[in-house]
Parts: C-alpha cells; structure tokens; sequence
C-alpha cells in the first residue's frame, strides 16, 4: 500500500497487531466480494477493517465502491467526500463523489470540476476522467436538444 494508506509493519490497534499484507489480503477479500456481486459481504469486510483502522482511506474508498454498486448513491457520495478529506491532493474520491453527484443530479457544476480535475498534474493517473467529462459534455448536449 502507498501514500496515506501505508500501514507499519506491525501495525497495532489496542491489543490487534496485523502485517500489512494480512491488512492486504482483508482488503482483497472485499475487493473479491466486490467484484463477485457479495456486495453485503464486501461492506462487511470493509467497515470491519475500517473500524479497526480508522486513520485508513482505503476501506472508506472502498464502501464508496460498494454503496455505488448497490445504487445508494447518497451513501456512496459521502463516502467518496470523507477519502477526499484524507487525501485531497488526489483525484480519484473527488472525481467518484462527482459520479454519485451526477446520478443524484444534484450539481450543475459538475462539468466545471471535472475540468478542472482533468486539468490538473495527476489526473493522468486516472484515466476515466476525460472520458467521464466527455460523457456529461454529450448528455448535457443531447439534453438541451431534447429540451427545444
């Protein structure tokens, strides 16, 4: 793990002591879960290591991932803002808070975040912002057609 995720070896939690890379395989477990469609089990997983490690974003991120993928996209949002506020020098929280913004039609000011996260030094990172913005570029265009 890296960045604000990075975990000691050991890492201690009261009496809990757990290798990063039994911390990583708990992760994946959840990961895997995701991926396979347990998304109950997936959330299990991850409030269970975010509970123990509550300094980690990565179990919050994750939620976020799993609130989407169940559709609740107000839980998934607030996830996706409390990552943002472990690590706001990164774009990947702040570009998923704006999918769940964007399906709760909450923001008009989607486009010009996007933008300016597309604009910025690390967004090479990810990828699925371009296209994303792209993507809210033509549905806001086929909108405003469909509304003449």
């Amino acid at each position: 793990m890296t960045g604000d995720n990075c975990v000691d070896i050991p890492h201690r939690v009261g009496l809990l002591e757990l290798p990063e890379e039994e911390l990583g395989l708990l992760l994946e477990g959840g990961m895997l879960s995701l991926q396979m469609g347990r998304f109950d089990e997936a959330d299990t997983i991850f409030q269970g290591v975010g509970a123990i490690f509550p300094e980690l974003s990565l179990p919050k991120e994750f939620l976020g991932h799993v609130a989407f993928a169940k559709k609740n996209f107000r839980l998934a949002r607030k996830h996706f803002s409390e990552v943002e506020k472990l690590r706001p020098d990164e774009v990947g929280a702040s570009v998923h808070r704006l999918e769940c913004e964007i399906q709760l039609g909450l923001s008009s000011d989607v486009q010009a975040e996007l933008a300016q996260l597309a604009s910025r030094s690390d967004a090479k990172d990810y990828s699925y912002v371009k296209p994303l913005l792209d993507a809210l570029r033509e549905a806001q265009e086929v909108n405003a057609l469909s509304s003449h």
